[in-house]
Order: C-alpha cells, then sequence, then structure tokens
C-alpha cells in the first residue's frame, strides 16, 4: 500500500510556476535598459508566465497520462521503461537513457511550441527593448535530476508507472548591462497506464473541471462557486470588500484539513467523482479511489480555483 501511495502524486498537476532573476555573464553594450525599467521587467514576467499556463492547458496536460499506444514513440516514457528502472534515481540510468528521457520531456512539455509562444512577446513594441537583443526568449531547460523519482506498480487489474522531476525554464531578456533571466519552475508529473478509463476520466477532468464545477446547479456546489465578502471576510469588515480581497479567496478554498473544513473540500470531491470517475470507481481499491480524488482536488484547487 505504501508503495502504491507512492505513486498517486502524479494524478495531481500542480501548476504553481515561479520566476526569479539571476545575472549572467553575456555582455551587451548598447542600448542600456534604464534602471527603472523594472516595472516592465515585471510585466514581461508575468505576461510569460500567463503564456505557460496557457501552454500547460492547451498543449501538455493531455499527454501527462499515456496509454500503449500513445507511448510507442517514447524512448523513455513507457511502460518497459518505467518498469525496469523502478525506485531508481539519476545516477542509475545509463546516459544514453537520461538523454532519452529529457527528450521525452521536452516532447510531452511541447518545448518547441512554447519556445514559438514566448518568442511572440519580441513583436510587442514595448518589450523590444529588452528583447531586441536575444535570438529567443528560451535560454535553456534545467532538470534537477536528483530529485527524479520513478515508480511503477502492476497489481491484478491496474499497472501505473510514474516519472516525477522537477525543472526550470531560463527566459532571458537584456538588463542593464547583462543579458539576465528569469526562471518559471514547475514540476513536470507522468503517468503511464493500462487503464483506458483512467486515461478518459483524466483527460476530461483536466479540459472541464472549470466550467463544469463553477456551472454546477448543486446547492452544495453553490455554496462555493458563488462566495459572498461575508462567507471570506473573516474577523475583516465590511467595508474591506472593497479592497482585495485575493488573500481570503485563496484562504476559503485552501481550508481542506479533515473533516472539510468550510465544505469545499467534500463538495469538490463528491463532484469529481460523480461527474468524472463514477464508470472507473468500482474497479479501483478503495485506498486508490481516495487518493485519486484527494489530488484531482489539490490540482484544481492550486491552478484554477484560486489561480
Amino acid at each position: 500500500m505504501k508503495k502504491l501511495l507512492s505513486l498517486l502524486g502524479t494524478l495531481s498537476l500542480v501548476a504553481t510556476s515561479s520566476a526569479t532573476v539571476i545575472g549572467c555573464g553575456n555582455k551587451t553594450t548598447d542600448p542600456k535598459v534604464p534602471d527603472d525599467n523594472n516595472e516592465l521587467i515585471q510585466e514581461l514576467k508575468v505576461q510569460s508566465n500567463e503564456i505557460f499556463k496557457k501552454h500547460l492547458e492547451n498543449n501538455v496536460y493531455k499527454n501527462l497520462i499515456g496509454l500503449e499506444q500513445t507511448e510507442v514513440n517514447n524512448k523513455f516514457l513507457n511502460k518497459n521503461k518505467i518498469t525496469e528502472y523502478n525506485g531508481k534515481t539519476a545516477k542509475e540510468l545509463t546516459s544514453d537513457d537520461l538523454q532519452q528521457l529529457e527528450i521525452d520531456i521536452k516532447k510531452v512539455l511541447d518545448i518547441s511550441e512554447l519556445t514559438k509562444s514566448l518568442n511572440e512577446l519580441k513583436t510587442i513594441n514595448k518589450y523590444k527593448i529588452l528583447l531586441s537583443d536575444v535570438d529567443t526568449l528560451v535560454k535553456n531547460v534545467d532538470f534537477v535530476w536528483e530529485k527524479l523519482i520513478i515508480k511503477a506498480h502492476e497489481g491484478e487489474n491496474l499497472y501505473l508507472g510514474n516519472v516525477i522531476v522537477d525543472y526550470k525554464i531560463e527566459i532571458q531578456y537584456k538588463g542593464t548591462t547583462d543579458i539576465e533571466f528569469f526562471n518559471i519552475s514547475d514540476n513536470f508529473k507522468y503517468t503511464s497506464t493500462d487503464s483506458d478509463l483512467l486515461k478518459k476520466a483524466s483527460d476530461e477532468f483536466y479540459k472541464g473541471i472549470t466550467k463544469d464545477y463553477f456551472s454546477s446547479s448543486a446547492e452544495v456546489d453553490k455554496k462555493h462557486t458563488n462566495l459572498k465578502w461575508n462567507d471570506i471576510k473573516g474577523l475583516k469588515d465590511e467595508s474591506d470588500g472593497y479592497g482585495n480581497y485575493e488573500k481570503e479567496f485563496k484562504d476559503y478554498y485552501q481550508d481542506n484539513g479533515e473533516g472539510g473544513g468550510n465544505g469545499f473540500r467534500t463538495s469538490m470531491i463528491n463532484f469529481i467523482k460523480s461527474k468524472y470517475f463514477s464508470e472507473i470507481s468500482s474497479t479501483l481499491p478503495l485506498l486508490l479511489k481516495k487518493m485519486l480524488f484527494i489530488n484531482h482536488l489539490r490540482w484544481a484547487n492550486t491552478h484554477y480555483l484560486i489561480k
């Protein structure tokens, strides 16, 4: 059971990217970016992150759960390799296999299309002072191989294989004197399975959770999708509702402790069960069902409901 539990994290896909600015040594001489251009750089970060998130939704999520027929061209992300290297670290992979894994991950992430989308920022006039001296915004894609996790489980009725690793995409631009960059960081989680139903249900979940949950007519769901200031203000005054209340929304949706807190967790789990996994629910072990719903809840909670 502990082995199975370690596999289930893949089913939650958290797309919380972060950006940090780091200087590097490629010198440029003209023209200098003004010292007061921090606001424009911040706008570039925000827009780059938005492009990244949209790219994940449109190009990546559909490829994060693979079946045998979708893995035929993968050199590493397939049942044979994942089973062979079950429990191994990156140091225990051959250099060829590690290289093939990197190629497969970049293919699933569709880095070439992401690069194309990000490079469109070069055509926006306000960014030209930052981007005119860089051939491409994507400087590099780095993987934190020491955190690589490879797990495989093959039971009587279900095979699951997971590959999980942190990565960062370096976005470069022209700083005051140097070519500088910031990182968009994320966690890659890939599931290989022989369950068509699990693949179908998860694809439908990733594609429709926002629209489906917020259009639910059930009162138990509408309580959480039609929040009033009084529902989230805590000890704050009525007048504070006219300001920025993003933190209160996040606190409300993250109140998912044992017992369900404000009831949002229970509402979402029951909605996920009935909407996406009713067909497969009877074929999954009880422990797997519980963790499956909770992890999908965490994904929806982080990526959509409190974005």
